[in-house]
């Protein structure tokens, strides 16, 4: 039979879960403020009357290889339905892109200048490098997606 935990060990631990608990409740209010900065920011670009330019550069490989594995599975599954990332990438470069805010839970969509289909024609803006030459907004619009991402990497950590 396993030892009964001693009164002290119980406080410690009871300690600790109640940190982890205030720790996860900060991060959450962190992602709420930096969502709330993203989404406002992403209204602002969304007013603008001009594309953004890209180069494929701008996009990051590692989000990249993951899009276009989940694109296979999601073509296998329902044929048809989405556009996979290399057609999305061909459109921004083509047609540039611009920033489309979310009806919903503070999300933000990059879509090719020419369309508003934010179900099968978007990236998210954490998918993009924040590279010098960009329209400095955008750059912070991709830099809040990281942070926010992050954020949410490391809630998860104290569930």
């Amino acid at each position: 039979m396993p030892e009964k935990p001693s009164q002290p060990a119980i406080l410690v631990f009871n300690k600790i879960a109640d940190e982890m608990k205030a720790e996860k409740e900060r991060i959450k209010e962190r992602i709420d403020r930096l969502a709330e900065i993203r989404i406002q920011l992403a209204k602002k670009l969304g007013e603008r009357t001009e594309t953004f330019p890209f180069k494929e550069t701008d996009f990051n490989d590692t989000s990249r290889k993951k899009l276009e594995e989940a694109d296979k599975i999601a073509e296998e599954e329902c044929p048809g339905y989405i556009t996979p990332i290399g057609t999305i990438i061909e459109k921004f470069i083509s047609q540039g892109f611009k920033v489309v805010a979310g009806t919903r839970n503070k999300d933000v969509f990059l879509v090719p200048w020419n369309s508003n289909n934010i179900e099968e024609e978007s990236v998210l803006p954490r998918h993009l490098n924040a590279t010098d030459g960009m329209d400095p907004d955008l750059r912070k619009l991709i830099k809040l997606s990281k942070a926010i991402e992050k954020a949410c990497v490391m809630m998860k950590a104290y569930s």
